[in-house]
């Protein structure tokens, strides 16, 4: 008895999506064609840098010979920037006051403008309004 192999269902001859058929030859689906090369982008090194290091051999680090100042040269220049650290800048006020010696009443010295009583992180009102 013959028998005949039902072909396998695909788009055409069923109703499967045509996303589901048979993909054309194309490259393999992890392997993607290298990016194009860009121009490298780099900060521009300081004018006027506080310091200078100049690293340099003394001898060979491979087999110890010493190694001269005339036979080297600069091989990789670059800035290394350090941020200050944040530091809170901090003003005490202190009121003096007594009694007077005349009248005797109480007297407290007045604070500078803006460093008045309130809150430690600054009077924002009168801050914003200068």
């Amino acid at each position: 008895m013959l028998t005949l192999e039902r072909p396998g269902k695909t788009p055409e001859n069923s109703a499967l999506p045509p996303w589901k058929g048979q993909k054309p030859d194309g490259p393999a689906p992890g392997a993607k064609p290298p990016r194009k090369g860009r121009p490298g982008v780099a900060r521009a090194l300081e004018l006027h840098p506080d310091r200078i290091v100049e690293a340099r051999l003394a001898a060979c680090p491979h087999c110890a010979a010493p190694w001269g100042e005339a036979a080297q040269e600069p091989h990789q220049v670059y800035d290394r920037i350090e941020l200050p650290p944040m530091k809170p800048d901090v003003t005490r006020v202190r009121l003096y006051g007594g009694r007077c010696t005349c009248c005797g009443e109480r007297a407290l010295a007045v604070a500078p403008a803006r460093l008045g009583p309130g809150s430690p992180f600054g009077n924002w009102k009168v801050l914003d309004a200068v």
